[in-house]
């Protein structure tokens, strides 16, 4: 029987891809976790608490971690531009085009999946249709499969009692999927500018605060917005000055393109 891997970002749809695999008595050896450093604490909590469910069943649940450190890659490491050949310091934001941490993500689980020989499965549902017909051979989409969304996927997580329990700033308790359209990094500038009013209204003193750190390192804006009243805008400390200014932004869903 080929070796099988559960690839766990412990995010909505993998979660649920999870337990739903357990529930069905789908047949899975490995379930890997991939951690680069920059997950809401939410997250690792869910991963000790998969551990604690899996292990004694038997199955093996392994921590991969990407090569170099996450703020090295962003800061510090010299490369060079593909367009000129010109020597630059840092990856920069990882997001939009040039999403450099979802690769070395991919290619680390990719590695260690091939080393094995192993069958992947991967937590895309059913409204993700470009991300699945980009699959490589050995990986599968069971929820797709399913004809399971997202949203159900958020049902079914409910249904098992996963929260993504978070403690703001002021000592209260959220759930992360209550306040993010998806529990990317915190630091993911794919993020819409919901969910960054969000960060900044219950994380001003913690993920906020590493935003602005970030930002003071960095020229080019995290995101680039436009608006009658404020004009364009993007950088983090733009973004705070928008946000106390009073304008809240409305909550609209980005597309899988979008997605963290």
């Amino acid at each position: 029987m080929r070796y099988k891997i559960v690839s766990l970002s412990c995010g909505n749809d993998s979660m649920a891809m999870l337990y739903e695999l357990y529930r069905r008595g789908e047949h899975f050896d490995e379930i890997v976790f991939y951690s680069n450093g920059m997950d809401f604490k939410a997250i690792y909590r869910l991963w000790e608490q998969v551990k604690a469910k899996f292990e004694p069943l038997g199955v093996v649940c392994t921590e991969l971690k990407p090569k170099n450190d996450f703020l090295f890659d962003m800061f510090e490491r010299w490369k060079e531009k593909r367009d000129t050949g010109e020597m630059v310091q840092g990856d920069g934001w990882c997001g939009g085009g040039c999403r450099w941490g979802t690769f070395e993500k991919i290619s680390t689980i990719n590695r260690y999946a091939k080393s094995k020989n192993a069958t992947v499965f991967v937590g895309l549902a059913k409204d993700e249709q470009k991300r699945i017909l980009d699959l490589e051979d050995f990986k599968v989409a069971p929820l797709n499969d399913w004809g399971y969304t997202q949203a159900d996927c958020l049902k079914i997580n409910r249904r098992n009692g996963i929260q993504w329990l978070e403690q703001t700033d002021n000592a209260e308790w959220v759930d992360l999927y209550d306040i993010l359209d998806r529990v990317s990094c915190w630091c993911c500038a794919n993020k819409n500018l919901w969910e960054l009013y969000n960060i900044w209204k219950y994380f001003p003193d913690t993920y906020w605060q590493g935003l602005k750190d970030m930002q003071s390192r960095l020229d080019m804006p995290m995101k680039k917005f436009k608006n009658a009243k404020f004009g364009e805008y993007g950088n983090v400390f733009d973004l705070e000055k928008v946000f106390e200014g009073g304008y809240v932004p409305n909550h609209r869903k980005r597309s899988d393109n979008n997605a963290g």
